[in-house]
């Protein structure tokens, strides 16, 4: 599926509850922040990567794959108890599951040096300003629209937190 036919899914979803009231997780949002960084700077996602963040910190090991082809030479476990509480407890290998459908929501390939790189550029200020780093490690989410469950996805018993893409 391309990105706008991931979206045509998400949106002809029912809502899970009135905007404002409640909290779930989805990737719905970074599919359409891709999108809309397309549409702003008239160049695609990928190019968008490469330019501003695969080049300018030398990760020469990071992709945005495009085709449908799974991973050489990787293999990654999930567990299906994510979706169905009733599934095998067994992590199961889904090498033959292809990043590129995820896109802009996570389909990037690397290697654990170039993510370690990244994270150096980010929190130096290479990537952004520090001012809107500083924004990215405030967590502010409102409990008051989380469930249990939830709350402790976001603030678990090490007092890490995660926000934007950040955990601490």
């Amino acid at each position: 599926m391309d990105p706008r036919q991931l979206i045509a899914v998400a949106v002809s979803q029912p809502l899970l509850f009135q905007p404002g009231t409640g909290f779930s997780y989805s990737s719905s949002n970074t599919i359409v922040l891709g999108l809309l960084a397309e549409r702003v700077a008239g160049e695609s996602y990928g190019e968008q990567l490469r330019k501003y963040i695969f080049e300018p910190l030398k990760l020469a090991h990071t992709t945005l794959p495009t085709d449908e082809a799974p991973l050489p030479d990787v293999h990654g476990y999930l567990a299906m108890t994510l979706w169905d509480k009733n599934a095998n407890t067994d992590a199961v290998d889904v090498t033959a599951i292809a990043p590129s459908p995820a896109w802009s929501a996570g389909a990037i390939v690397s290697t654990a040096r170039d993510v370690a790189n990244f994270f150096r550029g980010l929190f130096t200020g290479k990537v952004l300003p520090k001012a809107e780093v500083a924004e990215m490690e405030i967590v502010n989410a409102d409990p008051s629209l989380m469930t249990q469950t939830q709350l402790k996805r976001v603030y678990n018993v090490l007092d890490t937190a995660y926000c934007r893409g950040v955990a601490r």
